[in-house]
């Protein structure tokens, strides 16, 4: 399997465009055509999705006109993302922060 062909396997359910995983390969100096077989090259891989979906997603837009409708499902991207930072070790950029109670003192 390519690099390219991993990132598709795992991107491509979400609608996103070959141009799309190009950028994404092309960012993080990924050689598209390059095979996956160790497991530093499939955690390279996810460093490199983990790095631009946050950015991807910032451009995705629901579009409806006439009879045609383009939709995404941002919050399935969402959970994913949330899966692939835990999997991989790093911050979920974008998660909603859970409030935390610093002070009892004011309650009432």
């Amino acid at each position: 399997m390519t690099n390219k062909e991993y990132i598709t396997y795992h991107l491509g359910r979400f609608g996103l465009a070959d141009t799309d995983i190009d950028f994404i390969l092309l960012e993080a100096g990924i050689d598209p055509e390059g095979t996956v077989s160790t497991a530093e090259e499939k955690q390279s891989l996810k460093l490199a999705m983990h790095s631009q979906v946050p950015l991807l997603i910032a451009g995705l837009n629901n579009v409806s006109e006439g009879g045609y409708s383009v939709t995404w499902n941002i919050e399935g991207i969402k959970a994913w993302y949330s899966v692939l930072s835990t999997e991989i070790g790093e911050d979920d950029q974008l998660a909603t922060p859970k409030p935390v109670i610093r002070d009892k003192s004011n309650m009432w």
